[in-house]
This record gives C-alpha cells, structure tokens and sequence, in this order.
C-alpha cells in the first residue's frame, strides 16, 4: 500500500481560510490521513466559521491568529 508523503505528518496550512486554503483542509480531511492539521489565519470570524465546518472526529486542529 502506497501511503502519501504527509501521511502522519503535521501539516501547516498558512491563509488557510481563504479559498485555497479551505480546498486544502478538505482535500487532507478528505483523501489523507495527517497526524495534525495547524491552520493559520488572520481573520478570527472565518476562523471560528471554520471550526463549524469540520466535523469533531476528523483530526486535531488548531488556529493561529495575529492580534
């Protein structure tokens, strides 16, 4: 079995609540089998819409905001 290069791996996705970073979170929650997922933004409203979005049991996840 073949497994993919950031299988069990941290991954830190910078903008991650724009629209490259949302395809990116779904395509790791989706098809890969990270150890982590950091995601990094500056905006906290998208952030705290983010966490609504991914379902509880996909991973860890954590947000990261300047302020």
């Amino acid at each position: 079995m073949n497994k993919s290069k950031i299988e069990d791996k941290v991954v830190l996705i910078t903008g991650g609540t724009g629209s490259f970073g949302k395809a990116m979170v779904k395509e790791l929650i989706t098809n890969h089998k990270c150890d982590k997922i950091i995601i990094y933004s500056r905006d906290e409203l998208k952030q705290s819409e983010k966490i609504m979005e991914i379902a509880i049991g996909n991973g860890f996840f954590t947000f990261m905001a300047l302020g």
